[in-house]
């Protein structure tokens, strides 16, 4: 059938594709040898009709159909890890090991690209600036330089908060946020989460994401977003036994677990299984009155401990009100930014995550999380050919993510993440960052869960349309690709601009 072979479109360039074929013969003919793939059609049963052989999908082998297929050139990985924990729960390192035995979740080394801005943000935040600040999306001039990063699309939308400019992967804005931090200071928080200092460059382009990573490395960063701001160490192996049953080794007693502030030892967990978490957030009536909103969700514990043993406890690595604000602002990622696509297909609330692109198109990243699980997928060739023209994350390592969590997250009811304590609804004016007062229009207005609020008269501070930034040495940088909404501010703190030695070029 004309459907099954309709991805097969006649082959031109690396960036172009003929026409969409029409017809079977469009594509093959009879004596071409080619590979297919069974395709088995399954449909809900009557209800009250018992599964059998032939209507189970789990056992059903008859296809309906055969589908064109090719093995795929481009490479690709996926992680799920529990942040509880660092437990990696599944992971996939390419298409086939008999066909590839690199593991491109382990042992590919790529740059993150927009994916290692919520690092960059996270940095500033723990500074001073808040997710209401207002920094300047505009193009910069770099006196001795060649380098002149600019926005996917190469649009510029002016100040912006940072909380438009996360969610629409603003590239000027991370690089003047990371110059406002420090680099020396950015690179030194990155540590924190695991990166190790030699593969972060120590310049302006660490802002787009031009260091080094693993995919299982970026997970085990983003779990400590998911986890509430603790590091944990990803593992693969939970318990090694012999054929008596005897165990020779147990990770749980050795593996660090998030278990709170302060605290050296705490019990092991284990995750309950998907049918107890959904007893305890069947609805009832006492239930009923505490979710009053259709988005609103009980707190399940998805955890239960195991008597007598205990754990290294996870060390704080985020404090707390810098873990809730990068979280929130990470949400609207998935919410009205960059990877809109998969809050509107997994129809949830509980999803935070940044999409990453790298120059022309050649790594293509998006790194989600839920309060449960951290999952990362990433896609490239291994030989750093380009993907295509506008092949970004949103067309690429987005769907993957999303076809991959619809399963996981298929029985997994809403957990929201935590909140802190003490928060206030602030009013403020998007065009200032500042408090809205009489003067504000109300479609200038902005509502704000703030763990403190902002300023009340800006810092003195550039907000022109071109800077320029002095550098000792040049450096060839890629432009690292990422795309372009909605304000939420704090005006930026003010700090002397410093000359940033660039030592070796980077491409």
């Amino acid at each position: 059938h004309i459907d099954d072979v309709k991805w097969a479109s006649k082959f031109i360039s690396a960036n172009r594709r003929g026409s969409t074929p029409r017809r079977v013969s469009d594509v093959i003919v009879a004596g071409d040898i080619i590979r297919v793939r069974p395709q088995v059609k399954t449909s809900s049963k009557p209800e009250g009709e018992a599964a059998t052989e032939s209507n189970n999908p789990v056992t059903a082998t008859k296809p309906s159909h055969w589908q064109l297929t090719q093995i795929p050139a481009v490479g690709g990985a996926l992680v799920l890890m529990d942040p509880q924990n660092g437990a990696i729960r599944a992971v996939m390192g390419g298409y086939d090991f008999y066909h590839s035995k690199f593991n491109r979740a382990t042992q590919a080394m790529r740059q993150p690209g927009s994916s290692f801005k919520p690092i960059i943000y996270s940095a500033a935040l723990s500074h001073g600036f808040a997710p209401t600040s207002i920094v300047n999306d505009a193009p910069i001039s770099i006196p001795g330089s060649n380098w002149q990063p600019k926005n996917f699309g190469g649009s510029y939308i002016g100040p912006t908060t940072l909380n438009e400019a996360l969610a629409k992967s603003r590239n000027l804005v991370s690089i003047r946020l990371l110059r406002d931090t420090g680099i020396p200071y950015t690179i030194n928080y990155a540590t924190r989460f695991g990166f190790p200092q030699k593969d972060l460059p120590p310049n302006l382009t660490l802002a787009l994401g031009t260091g080094i990573t693993t995919p299982v490395q970026m997970a085990t960063a983003y779990a400590a977003f998911a986890n509430g701001g603790f590091k944990v160490d990803a593992h693969f192996i939970n318990r090694i036994q012999d054929s008596n049953g005897q165990i020779l080794f147990d990770a749980t007693a050795e593996t660090r677990q998030v278990c709170g502030d302060d605290i050296k030892l705490c019990p092991i967990r284990k995750p309950k299984k998907v049918s107890e978490v959904l007893a305890e957030a069947e609805p009832t009536e006492e239930n009923d009155q505490k979710t009053k909103a259709t988005h609103e969700v009980l707190e399940t514990p998805d955890y239960e401990t195991e008597p007598g043993k205990i754990a290294p406890a996870a060390t704080r690595i985020i404090d707390s009100r810098t873990q809730y604000q990068i979280v929130t602002m990470m949400q609207g990622v998935t919410q009205f930014g960059t990877a809109a696509a998969v809050s509107k297909t997994l129809r949830r609330n509980d999803i935070a995550g940044k999409t990453g692109t790298t120059s022309d198109e050649r790594d293509s990243w998006f790194c989600g999380f839920t309060p449960n699980y951290v999952a990362v997928a990433w896609a490239g060739f291994d030989d750093m050919a380009e993907l295509g023209e506008g092949e970004t994350s949103g067309k690429v390592a987005v769907p993957m993510w999303i076809s991959f969590m619809q399963k996981v997250l298929k029985e997994v009811p809403e957990k929201k993440f935590k909140k802190l304590d003490k928060l206030q609804l602030v009013r403020i004016d998007a065009k200032t960052g500042l408090l809205a007062d009489d003067a504000t229009t109300e479609t200038d207005i902005i509502e704000e869960k703030l763990a403190s609020q902002p300023e009340a008269e800006p810092p003195k501070s550039e907000q022109t349309k071109t800077e320029k930034f002095e550098f000792t040495s040049t450096a060839n940088a890629p432009d690292a690709q990422t795309a372009t909404h909605q304000p939420t501010a704090r005006p930026a703190p003010v700090r002397k601009r410093e000359t940033v030695e660039i030592p070796e070029q980077i491409f």
